[in-house]
């Protein structure tokens, strides 16, 4: 039987080497890469606990967006009528180094002495102001917050930078604070008229001056100014020729009657105004008013001009 040759194994004596699989290049980490990097770890360690209470939220359901419930309209208007409240309530308290400044104009010089208040008003303006029509009242109040009177200011026109003086009678001890307001005509009080067959009147007095207004239905239809001034006044001349005067220039407006009677101890003045045909534009006087107009607003004005009114 022949035998099996057998390979023969050789042995390579030399010394073992390396073999290299694959070569790995050195890459340099670039700084502005860095930076990013360090930036990115900075913000997920600030923004972790945000991202955490958002994930809670999650879990629990809540991440629906938020309700904006916007005001309705009735409730923007109580809160534009708290501000105009807090505005037209706002006090002043009595001083005589008090000023009020209101708009265009400046209310200072207070002083209240023998039931007599005077203050100043001057216009803030380089232009000529007509306030006549405005509706600004100081509301008088004692310390226990009573109202004392009510007096409507700045009734006047007045030049740049004019300064006018101004006197009211009080009939208080002491006056603490002061309120001034715009006051609309149709936030008067209403008023109750006694007469006959909607024929009414109202008289206001005033020291030497009386105003009669007729009503019919509420509405005016009459004015009778009265003025008597007593011979012993000291403007006595200068008040006799400003009525002769206005009695003269009266007498040809249609809708006027007017007539001055002298006595031996002083003058009377008379003027009739039929308010339906007199031109008013004609007549200097804010105690004049136009046809119909209410009575409650021609009440509260003259009242609040310091006129007792009944």
């Amino acid at each position: 039987m022949s035998k099996k040759k057998k390979e023969e194994v050789v042995i390579n004596n030399e010394e073992l080497k390396p073999t290299v699989l694959y070569t790995i290049k050195e890459r340099k980490i670039n700084f502005l890469g860095l930076l990013l990097l360090f930036a990115l770890f900075i913000a997920v360690i600030y923004f972790l606990p945000t991202i955490s209470e958002k994930y809670q939220e999650y879990k629990r359901g809540q991440t629906k967006n938020p309700v904006v419930i916007k005001p309705s309209d009735n409730q923007e208007n109580e809160s534009n009528d708290l501000e105009d409240m807090e505005q037209a309530e706002k006090k002043y308290e009595y001083s005589s180094s008090l000023k009020i400044t209101k708009d265009s104009f400046t209310m200072a010089d207070f002083n209240f002495s023998n039931n007599t208040l005077t203050f100043s008003i001057t216009n803030n303006e380089n232009s000529n102001i007509d306030l006549t029509a405005m509706n600004y009242y100081l509301s008088i109040f004692n310390s226990t917050n009573n109202l004392i009177k009510r007096i409507k200011v700045a009734e006047d026109v007045f030049n740049s930078k004019e300064k006018k003086n101004y006197a009211f009678n009080i009939n208080a001890n002491a006056i603490s604070y002061f309120v001034l307001e715009e006051i609309n005509p149709e936030d008067y009080p209403e008023i109750t008229l006694t007469g006959n067959n909607g024929q009414a009147s109202i008289t206001c007095r005033n020291n030497e001056t009386t105003f009669r207004y007729d009503f019919t239905n509420k509405e005016l239809t009459n004015i009778l100014e009265t003025v008597t001034i007593a011979n012993t006044a000291t403007n006595y001349q200068s008040e006799l020729a400003k009525y002769q005067v206005q009695v003269a220039t009266y007498a040809s407006y249609t809708g006027i009657q007017n007539n001055i009677t002298e006595t031996d101890t002083g003058f009377t003045y008379n003027l009739f105004i039929n308010t339906s045909t007199a031109n008013l534009r004609n007549l200097n006087g804010v105690n004049y008013y136009a046809t119909k107009t209410a009575a409650k607003v021609i009440s509260f004005e003259v009242e609040a001009r310091g006129y007792t009114c009944s």
